[in-house]
């Protein structure tokens, strides 16, 4: 990441593109009352703010490309970007979102303490997680960044 931009980057050499995001409020607060509304482009104020956080961080970067690609819409949470696992205020009813695109790769402990709140106890598998299930729950204080 650099600094206030919160830019991050990864080269796809094969395709030779650039595949870029960023962690920064501006780019991960704005939310959809109704997602069936979502905007299938990017806008071109935020396009431009998005390549001059990259061209700052990468000042040698030719400036001929142009974005090809755009993801836009995923869960954040917006007080602490953590995730909400465990039970919600509706009774056996658990929520397991808030992600921000990391779920993939937390699937295996999300999946531990998903199981272990539903049966009330670890179900004795060697891939079974320690963290409290408590820890990412949908009452929780938000967690310090």
């Amino acid at each position: 990441c650099h600094g206030a931009s919160g830019i991050y980057f990864m080269p796809r050499k094969g395709n030779k593109q650039l595949v870029f995001g960023s962690v920064d409020k501006r780019f991960e607060s704005e939310t959809l009352a109704n997602p069936d509304e979502l905007k299938e482009y990017l806008d071109g104020d935020v396009e431009a703010d998005y390549l001059g956080c990259l061209l700052h961080r990468i000042p040698s970067l030719p400036t001929t490309g142009k974005v090809i690609g755009f993801s836009s819409m995923y869960t954040v949470n917006q007080d602490d970007a953590h995730p909400v696992i465990g039970e919600s205020s509706l009774a056996g009813y658990y929520l397991c979102n808030g992600f921000s695109g990391h779920g993939f790769k937390l699937a295996p402990a999300v999946g531990s303490m998903v199981v272990q709140q539903i049966m009330g106890r670890k179900a004795d598998h060697h891939w079974e997680t320690e963290v409290d299930v408590n820890y990412l729950g949908a009452d929780r204080e938000p967690l310090p960044l």
